[in-house]
C-alpha cells in the first residue's frame, strides 16, 4: 500500500440532487457515516462471467468500525474503510480498477477480503498503474473460487484517497479454465415471446470443441472451440441475432443457429449484415424461426479478435409471411393495472391482419387496417396513459382510442392526445376516469406511415382527478403503537397533495412535495428502524426523516441511510435514540423520481442503552432556542448548555456552507449569516457526542 498526502475538501462529498430540495429526500444530511461504511450493511451484487460491476461512494468520514478481526491485516492497521461486496458463481479472474476516480486514489489497498467482518484476505495476483492513464491503479484477482468478496476502499485524509471514488470489475475466465457454458448441454433457454429481446453476456476464453455436436453434424465435425447459450420462441417468430453491444473488432463468428444439444441440425440466416452496428460487429437475421429451442453457438478466435467477454443481443419479432400472437382481440392476454405501477406491453404488429378486429360499422371494423391487440383491466376508477414512449421505430399513426370488447363497438376517445412528451415525438394518450373494467388496446399496422415493426407501451393507472389517498393529510390517520412487534403501514401515493402537510415556513411548506403520512408512538428511548424493503416497485426518491408534530415542522433526521440492507435496493433508515412519544413518517410522491404507486414500510423498534428513565432524560438534547423564524441574517441561539460545542450550516443541496466551534458559558450566541442569500437552511448543532438540527430561513435584506 502506497500512501502520499493530498487533502480533499469533504464539503461537497454528499449525496447530489436533481433539484435543490432533494437533499432531504435522497439523503438529508450527509452528518452519518457512508451508508457503506460497515461490510455488514452492504449488499453482495453477482458478477458474472463477461460481466461487470461499478461501485461509487466516498470516503468521508468512514470509520474502523467493526471491518476486521483483530488479526486481520486490515484490523492490524486500524484504517478507516468503506466496503462493498459481490459474488461469483464460478472460477473467475476479476479486473478491479479505480479508472474515472478523480483526483486519482494512490493509496488503496490491494485485496480482497472474505467474511464479514474481514477474515481472511487475497493479495492481488498483479498491480498496474499504467492501464488508467490517469494515475489510477488496477488489480488483478486470478483464480478466484466461487463466494461472497468484500472490497475494503481505505480512507485516508493525509494521503489521495480521500472522497469521491470509482470502481469498476470486470469477470473473465480463470486462466487454464473452461468457461460454464462450454457445453451447450450447460445453459438453460430464455423464453422470448414476440416483441422481446435479451442480451446474453460472457466470456469464451478457454473454451473447447469438445461434446458441441452430434457425431455427423457440423459441429461435430469442425473443431472450432465454441461456448453456447439457448433462448425458445413461444410463435413463429423473425429474429435478429446482434454483436453490436461486443467491441472487440472480431471478425469471426458462427452464422447460424443449432436445434438439438449436442448440435443437431444447423439454421443459416436469412441475411448477414456488417453495416447495422457502427462499430462493424455482425447482425444475423432470421425471417421464420417456428415455436422451440434455438442454441447460440459463440466461437472462440483468439486469431480473428473473437476471445473474451462479450455481448449478444437476441430481439423477436413478428414471424415473415405469419401473423402475430395477439392479431385477434380475442387472443390478448388481460393484464391487471394497479394505480401507480407502470406496466409495459410489447409486441411486433408485422403480419397482422384485420381480420375480426371490429364488426361492421365500427371505426376499427369499417378501417380495413391491420391490427394487434392488449388488454388490461381496472379495479377502480383511474386516469390511464398509454405511452409510445418506450418504442424505438419511428411510429407516426396510431389507434387513438380504447374499446370496451372485442366487438369494438363502444369506442373510448382519449382526454388528451399530447406529442410532446416524448424526446422522440411518439405519441401520448390520456383518458381520464375510466370506471372499472377490462379494455381493449388496438395498435396500428401501418406500413405507410412507419407505423410497423416491433413497439413496447407503458401503462400508467392513476388516480382519478380530484381524488386523494385516505392518508393524505397527517391529521387524518391514527397513531398506533410501537412495542415489541414491527408496524407495516401500506398504501399507495397516487393522488397525493401538498394540502395540510407542513406548517408555513418549514421543510414541508416549501418545496410543497405530496406526500401521505403515517404515525406512531413509543413509550420509552427507542432505535427505530424505517425499512421500504416491501416497496415493489422500489422507490427512487424518499422522505429521510420523521416529524414530532401535524401538521410537519419539527423534523427528526435519520442517523444512518442505508440502500444495502434490502435486497431489492430499497431504502432503510436507522434512528438513534428517539425520546417517547408521537412521530408521523411521511411517504414521498415523486413521480420524476420513481416514488409513485403502492408502498410497504416496516417499523421496528429496540429500547435504548439507557438504564432508567431518568437517565433518559438526562441525555435528552433537544437543542437551543433558535429564532427569529424567518430571519434578516442575524440568527441567535438562546440555551446553549455549556461546554464545547461545533455549529454548521448547511444548503438545501446537502453542501455544508460555514462552521464555527466554541465554548458554550449558557449565554445566548449569534450567527452573522447576512454573506448568505435569502432561503431555507439546517442548522446542525453537535456537543458532547449530541446533535440537533434547527430548520432556519433567511428573507434577505
Amino acid at each position: 500500500m502506497t500512501c502520499s498526502v493530498h487533502l480533499n475538501d469533504p464539503s461537497g462529498s454528499f449525496v447530489r440532487a436533481a433539484f435543490s430540495w432533494v437533499f432531504l429526500l435522497t439523503g438529508a444530511l450527509a452528518f452519518a457515516t457512508p451508508p457503506n461504511d460497515r461490510c455488514d450493511h452492504v449488499l453482495p451484487r453477482p458478477l458474472p462471467l463477461g460481466g461487470s460491476l461499478v461501485f461509487e461512494g466516498t470516503t468521508v468520514d468512514a470509520t474502523f468500525t467493526d471491518d476486521a478481526f483483530p488479526e486481520n491485516e486490515i484490523g492490524q492497521l486500524g484504517l478507516p474503510v468503506v466496503w462493498h461486496a459481490f459474488t461469483l458463481s464460478q472460477c473467475t479472474r476479476v479486473e478491479l480498477t479505480y479508472c474515472g476516480t478523480a483526483p486519482a486514489f494512490t493509496s488503496t489497498w490491494g485485496l480482497l477480503a472474505k467474511g464479514c467482518p474481514a477474515a481472511l484476505t487475497i493479495a492481488a495476483t498483479s498491480i498496474n498503474d499504467d492501464l488508467c492513464g490517469d494515475g489510477n491503479r488496477t488489480f488483478i484477482y486470478d483464480s478466484l473460487g466461487t463466494g461472497t468478496f468484500y472490497i475494503p476502499v481505505l480512507s485516508d485524509v493525509f494521503g489521495t484517497a480521500y472522497g469521491a471514488y470509482r470502481i469498476e470489475l470486470k469477470a473473465r475466465v480463470c486462466t487454464g479454465g473452461t468457461p460454464p457454458n462450454d457445453l451447450c448441454t450447460g445453459v438453460e433457454p430464455v423464453t422470448l415471446p414476440v416483441g422481446h429481446e435479451t442480451t446474453f453476456i460472457g466470456d469464451n476464453t478457454g473454451a473447447t470443441f469438445a461434446g458441441d455436436g452430434a457425431a455427423g453434424t457440423l459441429f461435430g465435425t469442425v473443431p472450432i472451440p465454441t461456448v453456447w447459450h439457448a433462448f425458445e420462441l413461444t410463435h413463429c417468430s423473425a429474429v435478429e441475432v446482434s454483436y453490436c453491444p461486443t467491441d472487440n473488432g472480431q471478425t469471426n463468428y458462427w452464422n447460424l443457429l443449432a436445434t438439438g444439444c449436442p448440435a443437431g441440425f444447423t439454421i443459416d440466416p436469412t441475411q448477414i449484415l456488417d453495416d447495422q452496428c457502427g462499430n462493424g460487429m455482425r447482425t444475423l437475421f432470421f425471417a421464420s424461426l417456428q415455436p422451440g429451442v434455438y442454441y447460440l453457438p459463440v466461437i472462440y478466435d483468439p486469431f480473428a479478435g473473437a476471445a473474451g467477454p462479450y455481448a449478444v443481443q437476441v430481439k423477436v419479432g413478428a414471424c415473415f409471411g405469419g401473423t402475430p400472437p395477439n392479431d385477434l382481440c380475442e387472443s390478448a392476454s388481460v393484464q391487471q393495472l394497479v394505480l401507480g405501477v407502470p406496466a409495459v406491453v410489447k409486441g411486433d404488429t408485422r403480419g397482422a391482419t384485420a381480420t375480426a378486429d371490429g364488426t361492421p360499422g365500427t371505426v376499427i371494423g369499417n378501417s380495413g387496417l391491420p391490427t394487434v391487440w392488449h388488454a388490461f383491466t381496472l379495479d377502480q376508477c383511474a386516469r390511464v396513459t398509454v405511452d409510445y414512449c418506450p418504442t424505438e421505430l419511428p411510429y407516426q399513426s396510431y389507434w387513438d382510442l380504447l374499446v370496451r370488447d372485442c366487438t369494438a363497438s363502444d369506442v373510448i376517445a382519449p382526454f388528451a392526445i399530447l406529442n410532446d412528451q416524448c424526446a422522440s415525438g411518439r405519441r401520448t394518450l390520456v383518458f381520464d376516469a375510466l370506471e372499472p373494467g377490462t379494455y381493449y388496446l388496438p395498435v396500428l399496422n401501418d406500413a405507410f406511415n412507419g407505423s410497423v415493426g416491433r413497439y413496447a407501451i407503458e401503462l400508467l393507472a392513476l388516480n382519478c382527478a380530484g381524488e386523494v389517498p385516505d392518508n393524505d393529510r397527517c391529521t387524518d390517520v391514527p397513531v398506533l403503537p410501537l412495542a415489541a412487534d414491527t408496524l407495516v403501514f401500506t398504501g399507495n401515493t397516487t393522488g397525493a397533495t401538498v394540502v395540510g402537510d407542513g406548517e408555513p415556513g418549514s421543510l414541508l411548506d416549501d418545496p410543497s412535495v405530496p406526500t401521505v403520512w403515517h404515525a406512531f408512538t413509543t413509550s420509552a428511548c427507542s432505535n427505530v428502524r424505517i425499512t421500504y424493503c416491501g416497496t415493489d416497485p422500489v422507490f427512487g426518491n424518499y422522505w429521510d426523516l420523521l416529524f414530532r408534530d401535524c401538521p410537519g415542522n419539527e423534523p427528526v433526521f435519520a442517523s444512518d441511510i442505508n440502500d444495502a440492507l434490502c435486497p431489492s435496493g430499497a431504502r432503510t433508515l436507522l434512528f438513534d435514540s428517539l425520546h417517547p412519544g408521537t412521530y408521523y413518517l411521511p411517504v414521498l410522491l415523486d413521480p420524476f423520481g420513481g416514488s409513485r404507486g403502492p408502498y410497504e414500510v416496516s417499523v421496528s423498534a429496540v429500547y435504548c442503552d439507557l438504564q432508567t428513565g431518568t437517565e433518559q432524560q438526562a441525555n435528552a438534547f433537544v437543542g437551543p432556542k433558535v429564532f427569529p423564524v424567518p430571519s434578516d441574517g442575524r440568527v441567535t441561539l438562546e440555551g446553549l448548555p455549556e461546554g464545547a460545542y461545533e455549529l454548521s450550516v448547511w444548503d438545501m443541496g446537502g453542501r455544508r456552507l460555514l462552521t464555527r466551534s466554541g465554548t458554550g458559558v449558557g449565554t445566548p450566541h449569534t450567527l452573522d449569516l447576512h454573506a448568505l442569500p435569502a432561503g431555507a437552511y439546517v442548522l446542525l448543532v453537535e456537543q458532547e457526542g449530541r446533535r440537533s438540527h434547527h430548520v432556519i430561513v433567511l428573507s434577505g435584506r
